[in-house]
């Protein structure tokens, strides 16, 4: 593998400049979106790891998740994406299958600091037989549980 000559766009938002970094006028701008752009090539493009490094303060949380027992059916699957950062056990990853017959403990990484609007945010989206929910892990751990009673998803 080589280099690959291509374009590099961002787009940048102004921010108060971090302590001790006022005279920068640099430090006042964060990369809100990188774009890649690859040129057209005859040859397959192969990315092996793409890493992004934020200044978002991270902690790590362990939640249990359920369902309420007339929403369970046995063999029944969902899914749970998580949005902004992934899962530390049972196995790292950011979509975890569900078995919807039992509850679910999950210990994860989120963005613990409320971020500004617009920002990073850990989410947990679930697709059930019910419908597709969405939940900010801030919002559990503040409020030590989220119920939704549409699907029966309780969140502690």
């Amino acid at each position: 593998m080589g280099n690959i000559a291509g374009a590099n766009r961002t787009s940048k938002r102004s921010l108060a400049p971090p302590r001790g970094l006022e005279g920068n006028p640099g430090a006042r701008e964060s990369v809100h979106k990188v774009r890649w752009i690859f040129p057209p090539s005859a040859e397959k493009i192969g990315i092996r790891l793409l890493r992004t490094f934020t200044d978002d303060v991270w902690d790590s949380a362990e939640l249990r998740i359920e369902l309420e027992l007339e929403h369970t059916v046995a063999g029944q699957y969902g899914e749970i994406d998580v949005y902004n950062d992934e899962t530390l056990e049972p196995i790292p990853a950011t979509r975890v299958k569900w078995d919807l017959s039992r509850p679910l403990g999950l210990k994860l990484q989120y963005v613990r600091k409320n971020p500004p609007r617009g920002s990073t945010r850990t989410l947990l989206r679930f697709r059930l037989p019910t419908g597709s929910y969405s939940v900010a892990v801030n919002d559990v751990l503040q409020h030590e549980c989220v119920y939704i009673p549409q699907a029966g998803l309780f969140l502690a």
